[in-house]
């Protein structure tokens, strides 16, 4: 699991370390973490709202796929 923002902080302590893919403070700073960790054949769901700007996320990862 990837997250972002200070209350997802509490949730990735609480997440089995096996499960912590990444944590940033906000989606911006998350993209990288996720682009690095993605790989072909992957899926992934993104969720969150407009305010937590998780759609930056998913145009993220469209690019890498040569999706935009």
């Amino acid at each position: 699991m990837f997250a972002a923002g200070p209350r997802m902080a509490a949730l990735m302590e609480a997440l089995p370390p096996e499960r912590r893919g990444g944590y940033a403070e906000n989606a911006d700073a998350l993209i990288p973490i996720i682009a690095s960790a993605v790989q072909a054949g992957d899926v992934v769901l993104v969720k969150g709202s407009n305010s937590s700007r998780m759609s930056r996320v998913v145009s993220a990862l469209a690019a890498l796929k040569g999706e935009t």
